[in-house]
């Protein structure tokens, strides 16, 4: 039901969010927008 309380069931969020995770999990120290308050985290 549009507008109605998220149900977490929506494989398509999911996977974007899923997707977005990893790229924050795997980031490279090297990149240039890699702050350094991040290396231990």
């Amino acid at each position: 039901m549009p507008g109605g309380p998220w149900t977490g069931d929506d494989p398509g969020h999911n996977d974007g969010i899923h997707e977005r995770w990893l790229r924050g999990l795997n980031r490279q120290t090297g990149a240039p927008d890699y702050q350094d308050e991040w290396y231990y985290e």
